[in-house]
């Protein structure tokens, strides 16, 4: 089943929930991490690390907008000339960079060292309890709507403990990977084929970390092609499409290797 491509300038350009969703998707795909992903869906993210990068950059050029933002939140100092990024700056673009530099690596690592399926349900299994745990502790990322670019608000607002969790916590990820944990609790008990599940059934997985809802926002995923609806049944089931599998997995052992940072 082909995947719906996440359009950059479309509806959900600067959207927090289907713009996570498309990262993790774009991720998949291009075999990297979601950092690396985000930097290349949103210029105004790659901007602002270009700038910290620098650390000192001249105050009036082509990126004024990503300075000033900059200035704004005591990232950069300025005199009339030229910006030099302060200690708090410093300290995130490092941060930022290990967290992606170690994604990346280790991402590579598990691509050359073919990963058993039983080796596979423990790195899955041990990423998702992460991203629960995560949840319980900060809850679900929101968006104040500060700044047009909700990750611009994410990287420099919140500046989360850890960005690849931040990302993959976002709800329609987690519903996502929600879906998948049930997925592998019943592959691997060798009792279960295409498994289906109720929605009634991923909102108490939710309650059980402290988030409620009436309603799952399955509808992202149905139209991206990750889940499957079963039509012939008085409640509605859901169940994995194969590339909402392989995108689960995936998402989960940079969750593995995030909780190890």
């Amino acid at each position: 089943m082909k995947i719906r491509p996440y359009n950059n300038n479309g509806p959900y350009q600067y959207d927090l929930l289907n713009g996570a969703l498309g990262l993790a998707i774009h991720s998949y795909m291009k075999n990297e991490s979601i950092l690396q992903a985000l930097e290349e869906k949103y210029n105004e993210i790659k901007e602002i690390l270009y700038i910290l990068e620098k650390e000192k950059i001249r105050r009036y050029s082509k990126y004024k907008k990503g300075i000033d933002l900059l200035i704004e939140n005591g990232l950069l100092k300025c005199n009339d000339n030229y910006c030099e990024v302060t200690d708090d700056g410093i300290s995130l673009y490092e941060k930022y960079e290990s967290e992606k530099n170690t994604l990346e690596e280790y991402l590579e690592d598990f691509h050359i060292v073919s990963i058993h399926n039983i080796d596979m349900k423990d790195i899955s299994y041990v990423g998702l309890d992460s991203i629960l745990k995560y949840v319980k502790k900060y809850g679900l990322p929101e968006s104040k709507r500060k700044y047009t670019n909700p990750f611009v608000e994410m990287l420099l607002i919140n500046q989360p403990e850890n960005f690849t969790m931040h990302i993959l916590s976002t709800e329609y990820v987690l519903t996502l990977l929600l879906m998948y944990r049930l997925t592998l609790s019943c592959e691997f008990n060798g009792r279960c084929i295409n498994y289906y599940v109720t929605g009634g059934r991923i909102l108490r997985e939710l309650e059980e970390i402290g988030i409620y809802r009436k309603r799952l926002p399955l509808r992202p995923l149905l139209s991206h092609g990750l889940i499957e609806e079963k039509s012939d049944s008085e409640r509605k089931r859901y169940r994995l499409t194969q590339i909402g599998y392989w995108v689960s997995r995936y998402l989960t052992l940079q969750a593995y290797i995030a909780s190890h940072l």
